[in-house]
Formats: structure tokens, C-alpha cells, sequence
């Protein structure tokens, strides 16, 4: 198998250079590389993860994506980049994609949100339970982009993530950064999830941070392979140990922080 144009690019440059290649994507020149990590970032970090960990799934002829916990960050002009998946993954099957948040918000509009695709992704401002207790399709693949199941952790049930594992979704998620998996990583074992032991690095992610912090969305790519095993207890000493290291870096920061403040008067 080739190797697809997500894979063949380590920066945003040179992936708008491929797309551009790519008929009916030329449009991707006249965008510039802030702009297409804004619009781009959860399309080239699913079309990534896919092309190392799900290549499979390019040999069928309807790809289906839920992002899960979707929010206006993740759906700027309507969706329709996640289009640019198609071309990212050189598939040329049928891309569906439905996002799901309960307060998701489709009226951002970017600065290249003409350039878009015309396909938009379906929206359902809906929890996730009640989501797959309603009649829907089957999904190849769900997407959690920053979880944060250290205090977000209703998903974890029976009736979310376990549901779509049990009918053969695949799931992926994203971090910050590595030490942002790990935590999620611990969350998910707490509660009998079994994650995958490393993450993806994407080069394809989204700089948040400023001149004194860097914040990457998207940056590590990982995935939950397997639900809890059928009554496994939830470990909540786990849990509380890791809340209690949570709280010691917190009030370590704002101690240094409170430092160098009276340091500069």
C-alpha cells in the first residue's frame, strides 16, 4: 500500500503541498499554514491515526466518524473539513461524519471557510447515552479529542464508550501532550479500559499556547482498544491518588507563582 499524503508531510506546509496536488484540493495553496492548523487539525489528527493504526478501514466504501463531545474548536464552518480526510488518506469512498456535543455550536466561520469542502458533517446536540439509546448506524470509528476524563467521566459507563467498543467502534483519542495521555491513560485503567501502552506524536496539531506556554491540540494520538471486563469495580483508591497528585502540582504552581510575584515588587 502507498503511503498516503497524511503520512508523507511533517508540518502543516508541506501537507497543504500534497493536498494541493490532490484534484479538486488546489484551493489549498492560497490558505496559509496558521489558517489550515485551525480548520485542519481533527482532520489530518483522524486522518493520522487512521493511516498507522486503522488502515483497514480504507478498504470499505463508506467511512463513518463520531466525534464525540463536540464542540465549536472541532466544527468551524459547518464541519466540512473533516472532508479533507478523503484526500489526507487518498480514500475515495464515502465520508460521513456526525458530531455530537451536547453544546456544540456551528456557527463559527473561519477566514477560509469558503475555501471549504461542500459536504457538511451532520450535527446532534446530544449526550452520548442518550445518543446510542436512539436509533443510529453503526459507527467505524469514534473520535474524543482532550477528553479530560479526570473530571469528565460520564462517558465511562456502560451505556457510552463501553456501548460503542461492544459494537465493534473503534475509539481514538487526543491530548496536549504526553503526560496529558498518561492521566487519561490511568483514568481509563481505573476503570477497566484497556489503552493503548503508547501514544502517537502528530505533527499535524494546533498551537494554543503564547510566547510563555505551549498548548498543542492534537499533538498525542491514542487509543482505548478494549471495554472493562464484565463486573469489574471501578478503582477508586487509584482514582483518589491520582486527584491528590493533581491537587500537590496545583498548589505547587500557585505557590511559585505567588514567589515570584512578591520577587518583582
Amino acid at each position: 500500500m502507498a503511503v498516503p499524503p497524511v503520512l508523507r508531510a511533517d508540518d502543516w506546509g508541506g501537507l497543504l503541498a500534497v493536498l494541493a496536488g490532490r484534484a479538486g484540493f488546489p484551493v489549498m495553496q492560497s490558505v496559509d499554514p496558521q489558517t489550515a492548523a485551525a480548520v485542519l487539525a481533527a482532520p489530518a489528527a483522524i486522518a493520522r491515526w487512521i493511516a498507522i493504526h486503522a488502515p483497514q478501514l480504507l478498504s470499505r466504501p463508506k467511512l463513518a466518524v463520531l466525534v464525540i463531545g463536540a464542540e465549536s474548536s472541532d466544527a468551524p464552518d459547518q464541519g466540512r473539513w473533516y472532508q479533507c480526510i478523503k484526500p489526507m488518506l487518498e480514500f475515495d469512498g464515502t465520508l460521513e461524519v456526525t458530531l455530537l456535543g451536547a453544546e456544540l455550536d456551528l456557527s463559527t466561520v473561519s477566514a477560509a471557510g469558503a475555501l471549504a469542502p461542500d459536504t457538511s458533517a451532520t450535527a446532534v446536540r446530544m449526550l452520548l447515552a442518550d445518543f446510542l439509546n436512539a436509533a443510529h448506524d453503526r459507527f467505524d470509528l469514534a473520535v474524543l479529542f482532550q477528553p479530560g476524563f479526570q473530571k469528565h467521566r460520564g462517558w465511562l459507563d456502560a451505556s457510552g464508550i463501553a456501548r460503542l467498543l461492544a459494537e465493534g467502534t473503534l475509539v481514538m483519542g487526543s491530548s496536549y501532550a504526553t503526560d496529558e495521555y498518561q492521566m487519561e491513560r490511568w483514568v481509563l485503567e481505573c476503570y477497566g479500559y484497556r489503552v493503548s501502552s503508547e501514544c502517537v506524536l502528530n505533527p499535524h496539531f494546533l498551537e494554543l499556547g503564547d510566547t510563555t506556554s505551549s498548548i498543542q491540540w492534537g499533538r498525542a494520538l491514542w487509543q482505548i482498544e478494549s471495554a472493562p471486563p464484565h463486573g469489574f469495580q471501578v478503582d477508586e483508591k487509584r482514582l483518589a491518588a491520582l486527584d491528590l497528585l493533581n491537587r500537590m502540582v496545583l498548589h505547587s504552581m500557585r505557590s511559585e507563582e505567588h514567589t515570584s510575584e512578591l520577587q518583582s515588587h
